[in-house]
């Protein structure tokens, strides 16, 4: 039996989701940035980027969303620069309240 859950995560589109989290960062008081279009830019830049006490960078990917392989080398190579990166789905909620808070 699919919980309900299970049943609002799927239905989630990507913007959707994404608004829930910049609605949560704004509680949160992030500072943050939502990169519009990268491909009209840099293939695969990532999605949102927040600084309070750190820089956090995030893509933000629908339930079934797929990252592409330019999107792991952006987020690959950020990390190795230090930078915290996150791929967050809508079943990952609990994740981004623990990490946004």
């Amino acid at each position: 039996m699919t919980s309900a859950r299970a049943i609002l995560e799927r239905s989630l589109t990507e913007a959707q989701w994404q608004e829930t989290i910049t609605d949560y960062l704004d509680l949160c008081r992030w500072r943050w940035y939502h990169v519009h279009d990268s491909r009209r830019d840099k293939a695969g830049f990532l999605d949102l980027w927040g600084v309070r006490e750190r820089l956090v960078v995030i893509e933000v990917k629908k339930q079934d969303g797929i990252v592409s392989r330019e999107q792991w080398e952006w987020l690959f190579a950020l990390e190795r620069a230090g930078v915290e990166c996150h791929v967050y789905r809508p079943s990952d909620w609990p994740e981004v309240e623990r990490v946004l808070r």
